[in-house]
């Protein structure tokens, strides 16, 4: 029997971790909250700093010195999961709490329906935490169920807000950016009392969200609109190392049951077939059967459900 490396019995674990649905410290409705010994479960050491590889997103360095920072504390964390009165089972969102700052970026963020919890150099107040998970939490839900190409849906939004409409991801200053609204009006909505600073948002140009008739209301029917869909929704698309494809709505009782990557010319790049644990999210590491990275370019993604076959064109990007 061959020997196991470090790196090769970690990434076993990982995958049995993740395909038993045991990895996150804490499930709370649909989201999932990964502590930062469950983080270094994602992590390999190089050199003097840390590749983190978490399924589904980026890979991101963590800087050293940990020591030095403070990761979130994840009661606070749990709490602020809890508070969020948003119909959440109906995603599927991971929170990371990190021990280390990643380079450069060192604030918290999201991507797709992952969440990067940034430490600090002093310890957070409890505020800070449930205001941050919060908010961060509502830009994974504009992720899933209102992604930018439904331009139909931001314009409907922008108008509910009285603000002009302009693409959602522009470099506009921060507050006045479509996602940074959404994010904070779905905070003071749908957080915890202490999440939602009485209700004041980022940008004070803008009525308070809890003052706009019909805006909690919009918020809820993207659920409907979402439990109704039977859609596959693939992101990052571009991607560089990692592409999600999840199953939204009607279909997900029977959930994905294979995935395929055929290239340009016609021919079967890989097939992946979804953990038992979770059928609902599968993720390509832009890789072939053999292990190898694919070439950027454009790929067929092809997902077979109960309701038939899904088709979604995808771009490898180069890293």
């Amino acid at each position: 029997m061959a020997k196991l490396t470090g790196g090769m019995l970690q990434g076993l674990c990982m995958v049995l971790l993740l395909a038993s649905g045991l990895a996150a410290d804490t499930l709370v409705g649909g989201i999932h909250i990964y502590g930062p010994d469950e983080v270094l479960g994602f992590c390999s050491p190089s050199g003097d700093v840390t590749q983190m590889a978490f399924p589904g997103a980026r890979s991101w360095v963590l800087l050293g010195g940990w020591e030095d920072y403070h990761a979130m504390p994840t009661e606070q964390v749990v709490e602020a999961a809890e508070d969020v009165t948003f119909p959440m089972d109906c995603l599927r969102v991971h929170v990371l709490i990190l021990p280390g700052p990643r380079l450069g970026l060192p604030n918290s963020s999201s991507e797709g329906d992952v969440v990067f919890l940034s430490p600090g150099r002093v310890p957070y107040r409890e505020e800070h935490v449930h205001y941050t998970v919060t908010h961060e939490i509502g830009h994974v839900v504009h992720h899933l169920l209102m992604p930018d190409y439904r331009e139909d849906l931001w314009r409907t939004y922008a108008e509910l807000r009285m603000v002009e409409y302009s693409d959602p991801a522009s470099s506009q200053p921060h507050a006045s950016r479509l996602h940074e609204i959404f994010a904070e009006d779905f905070r003071v909505l749908f957080g915890g009392e202490i999440s939602r600073f009485g209700g004041e948002v980022e940008n004070h140009d803008i009525a308070r969200p809890d003052e706009v008739e019909g805006l909690r209301d919009f918020f809820l029917s993207l659920v409907d609109g979402h439990a109704a869909d039977g859609r596959i929704v693939a992101y990052p698309n571009p991607f560089e190392s990692n592409m999600v494809l999840r199953l939204a709505g009607s279909g997900q009782d029977a959930g994905l049951s294979e995935v395929a990557v055929v290239d340009v010319l016609g021919r079967t790049v890989r097939v992946i077939r979804p953990s038992y644990g979770d059928r609902l999210r599968v993720v390509w590491d832009g890789r072939d059967d053999q292990g190898r990275v694919v070439a950027p370019g454009v790929y067929m993604v092809t997902a077979r459900t109960a309701e038939g076959l899904h088709i979604h064109k995808v771009v490898k990007a180069l890293r």
